[in-house]
């Protein structure tokens, strides 16, 4: 008797994550599209570029590097390196190349969003600026950079997403799987989402949004991860995310397995937190005003509890209360037999079809595809920390990742970072666990 409430309860969970699995498979078909040439703009919208730093001094000056030789009217921005809780060189180099250098000690509120936060205050209750960028200090941002973002604010968007490039693609084994996951989830999802008119969402680094919009929402973004917070708080205000694919800053990637694990586990953490406190008020967003926006973004604020979700039922699908195929009871095919299948044409997709594709059209270096059968590892390494995050969303310590490839755009081009592995000497440093 008790399969009569069970089955259809399993059913409709099925169903759901059946639409999961299609919306995964169907979206990335928007990123297909080849991407257009851009048309010269007249420079005239004015940026502060905001670099938050704690303890960056080995990265930090290639970037401030990076930012003098932005091919933009030197008048026209402003470097900002809000130093927060520094205690090495950051403040003294970050001086030494030019930068206006904002300090901030805080120990009690600790972490990107609140430097944020502080910064945005400092700045702009002295001077007016078009629009904000942020960049991590461990960060490269490619020359014309503030050339398109001008171009899009000119047309009246107001928060866009740069494309996140890798800079370390070949130092390890690690930063190989990770590049690529960066390349699809840049060709695959955000470029894929904003050619279908959704929202893309913003990166934590290469985001650059008008000061009208945060003036009018403020930025009070501080969780764990305080970009998609900020996502979902424009959403609500009716703004979303516009990707633009050939803006480009180069991130520096983890080196090792258990420092991309933490920093994951931070991200994951986030977007729970995220997910538990906006659902309801970007559900209503989405249904009172119609806003098909809102409602496709929910799919991606909803993501973790897909994925915990989908590896419950698989348990179950494989235990006892659904260990056959054909139910002799309800006399037909099970529908877990279908959405298994469509889990596994998933499967092969993301975990070769699309990173293959990504690294082609979009990757830096193609030396990563060496490590190609080794991305499912990095792939679904993302469902027990999904679990894992899970029960331990309430632990909001912020978790600093350190930074040390020391990579300018002059080396870029000629393939050091990009082609040649890391020195053995500073891998040792890694492997033995600095974080």
């Amino acid at each position: 008797m008790i399969t009569y409430f069970v089955y259809p309860i399993i059913d409709v969970i099925e169903w759901l994550l059946v639409f999961f699995t299609l919306y995964a498979l169907i979206i990335p078909l928007g990123g297909l599209k080849k991407v257009g040439k851009r048309k010269e703009t007249k420079p005239k919208s004015t940026f502060a570029i905001f670099i938050p730093a704690h303890n960056e001094e080995k990265v930090v000056g290639p970037l401030l590097d990076s930012c003098f030789n932005l091919d933009y009217p030197r008048e026209l921005f402003d470097v900002y390196v809000i130093a927060d809780n520094c205690d090495d060189g950051t403040v003294k180099l970050s001086l030494s190349k030019g930068a206006n250098v904002i300090k901030r000690s805080n120990s009690e509120l600790k972490g990107k969003g609140y430097a944020l936060d502080y910064g945005f205050q400092e700045v702009f209750r002295r001077r007016e600026y078009s629009a904000a960028v942020v960049v991590d200090a461990d960060n490269l941002i490619k020359s014309d950079f503030l050339k398109i973002m001008n171009a899009e604010l000119l047309k009246g968007k107001k928060i866009l997403q740069g494309r996140m490039d890798v800079k370390n693609p070949n130092d390890t084994w690690v930063t190989a799987i990770y590049a690529m996951s960066v390349w699809v989830s840049n060709r695959f999802f955000y470029y894929a989402k904003n050619n279908l008119g959704f929202s893309a969402a913003l990166g934590g680094t290469g985001m650059c949004i008008s000061s009208d919009i945060l003036e009018k929402i403020g930025w009070g973004a501080t969780s764990l991860t305080e970009d998609w917070e900020f996502t979902i708080k424009a959403l609500i205000h009716g703004v979303k995310t516009d990707w633009v694919h050939d803006a480009i800053v180069y991130d520096e990637k983890p080196l090792a397995f258990g420092q991309t694990w933490r920093q994951r586990l931070r991200w994951v953490r986030g977007q729970f937190v995220v997910a538990f406190r906006y659902f309801p008020e970007l559900l209503w967003r989405g249904v009172s005003k119609a806003d098909f926006v809102a409602l496709e973004s929910i799919v991606q604020l909803l993501m973790p509890v897909y994925l915990v979700t989908a590896t419950l039922m698989s348990v179950v699908f494989l235990t006892s209360l659904r260990q056959y195929a054909f139910d002799p009871f309800l006399g037909k095919m099970l529908f877990s037999t279908y959405w298994e299948a469509l889990w596994t044409v998933q499967y092969a997709v993301f975990s070769f079809v699309m990173p293959v594709a990504a690294t082609l059209m979009d990757g830096g270096s193609k030396l990563t595809l060496k490590y190609i059968l080794l991305f499912p590892i990095y792939q679904y390494s993302w469902i027990p920390l999904a679990w894992l995050a899970l029960f331990t969303h309430r632990n909001v310590e912020w978790m600093h990742t350190a930074h040390t490839r020391a990579i300018n755009l002059k080396q870029m081009d000629i393939g050091v970072g990009i082609n040649v592995p890391i020195p053995e000497e500073e891998l040792a440093e890694v492997e033995v666990g600095a974080d």
